[in-house]
């Protein structure tokens, strides 16, 4: 078995762990998955995918998070991306009236408002979080490459429909806020 074969699995097993059996992960069952040491396997995990196998297990974590917490009809909001350090500020929020008045937001919590925009709407139907990664891709890859556009000064939102977001069928949506060519 080569080592995409092995990384694969191990992601099958993460990924079976913390969404299916709410367990951790055991590092000794990834050294024996990927015939090798733990350390070793992490030091190739890194350079195969530019991220540690620690940072990925914690950004899955956090993603899963927010889908528990997406039972309002909440979306994700990428507030901040530095291209040096591959870091990205994802926030989860709920749509408000814009009325909330000062003081009434719980410690910890932020209002934010968003400029009226134009938005390019992508559905993404299937399991998450597959489907949303796959079009993340897609967006980035092809369909930016083919439309360019003008970004506006606005963050990009991910949208998650109330349901069974491992349903074939789940219905969740990238928005894009666009500045419309005159």
């Amino acid at each position: 078995m080569n080592w995409n074969e092995k990384l694969q699995n191990i992601i099958d097993y993460v990924e079976d762990h913390l969404q299916s059996k709410e367990e951790p992960v055991n590092n000794d069952e990834i050294a024996k998955m990927a015939e090798c040491s733990f350390d070793f396997f992490q030091k190739v995990f890194s350079y195969m995918n530019g991220i540690s196998f620690a940072e990925y297990v914690r950004c899955r974590k956090l993603t899963l998070a927010g889908y528990d917490l997406k039972s309002t009809g909440m979306f994700g909001l990428f507030g901040y991306y530095d291209e040096a350090s591959c870091e990205i500020e994802y926030l989860i929020m709920v749509r408000s009236d814009g009325n909330v008045p000062r003081g009434v937001l719980p410690d910890g919590f932020t209002e934010i408002v968003l400029p009226e925009t134009t938005w390019a709407v992508f559905d993404c139907v299937g399991m998450i979080p597959q489907l949303i990664q796959k079009g993340w891709k897609y967006l980035n890859e092809e369909w930016m490459v083919k439309y360019p556009f003008k970004h506006a000064p606005c963050p990009e939102l991910e949208w998650y429909s109330d349901g069974n977001s491992y349903s074939t069928d789940y219905l969740s949506q990238i928005w894009i806020p666009v500045i419309e060519e005159d």
